[in-house]
Formats: C-alpha cells, structure tokens, sequence
C-alpha cells in the first residue's frame, strides 16, 4: 500500500509492552506523530528513513530505569536516516537512552523534557545541522548529551538537572 506525503497522522493512541517499537513509521515522508501515550516499550516511537516529519506532544514512559549494561538500549524516540525532522514538546521518562538521531540532517528537538535516563538524554550519531534547544534534561545517570560523529549541531537554552544532591566538603 502506498501513502501520499503528508496523509499519515498518527494520533491519541495508548500503546502500552511491545518487544520493541510501539510507533514505527518506516520509508514515509511528511508523517505527523502526535499525542500519544507509549508505556513499556523497548522503543516508543521509532522513525527511519522518513522526511520532512514532525513528532510532538508525546508522552513515553517505561515502568523501570532501562539499564543499558544488561543490552536493553531502549529509546524514548528514535530517528534515523531521515532529514527535517522536528521534534517538539515531548515527553519520555525511564529509558536507557532519551532521542536518540542517527545519521540524519536538520532535526529540531524543541520544548521536550526528558527524565531519568540511564545512558543520555539527547544522543546524535552521525548526523549534521541538528538543533536542541529549549528543551530540559533532568537526572541523566550518564550524559545529558552524547555527541558521536557528528558535526555543525547546536544546544540551545537546555537546562541539565539532577537530583543528586551536592557534596558539600569543608
């Protein structure tokens, strides 16, 4: 079956323990992910090869901290292999690594929040004129930021938090 640019929308669905993605959107362009629910997913929401795309107001949770020292190398969302992509006011909490961008080109991640990630919260790999900004990365047990690979990025306006209480040593 083939899809016109621009006619999926994906939207106000719970997707609750699937293996591996609970949103897959694969070689489709111009695709709208919004306002869904995914609980306990290996990935959330899982784009690859597919353009001009905007993912927003997602909320993606797992019920435990993925640890990735056990091979677990869950995503909130994760985008590859695709250019203009735009991520906004996302939500993901509890997964290894938070938006991961894999060899992909000019991708916005704007207005997201992402919580309690065990490897980072924002992860680019190969990829080229991506922009973070104005986004929050809370409690990162590893890296707010991994950078692999990739050149011409911007961070912008993202607080890093934690938890964790400062040493006060005298």
């Amino acid at each position: 079956m083939y899809l016109a640019d621009g006619t999926a929308k994906i939207f106000n669905n719970t997707i609750i323990s699937h293996s591996t993605e609970g949103i897959i959107v694969v070689s489709s362009n111009s695709v709208e992910i919004s306002n869904n629910t995914c609980y306990n997913n290996k990935i959330g929401i899982g784009l690859y090869d597919s353009d001009n795309s905007i993912i927003k107001y997602n909320y993606i949770h797992r019920y435990f901290l993925a640890d990735d020292r056990q091979g677990h190398a869950d995503r909130g969302i994760s985008v590859s292999d695709s250019q203009n992509v735009q991520i906004l006011n996302n939500e993901i909490e509890k997964t290894s690594g938070g938006i991961e961008i894999a060899s992909s080109n000019n991708c916005l991640v704007n207005g997201s929040i992402i919580k309690t990630t065990y490897q980072y919260s924002i992860g680019l790999q190969s990829s080229r004129n991506c922009l973070i900004q104005n986004s929050e990365f809370r409690n990162s047990i590893r890296s707010g930021v991994s950078i692999f690979d990739s050149s011409e990025n911007n961070i912008l306006h993202s607080p890093f938090k934690t938890l964790f209480k400062k040493l006060n040593i005298k």
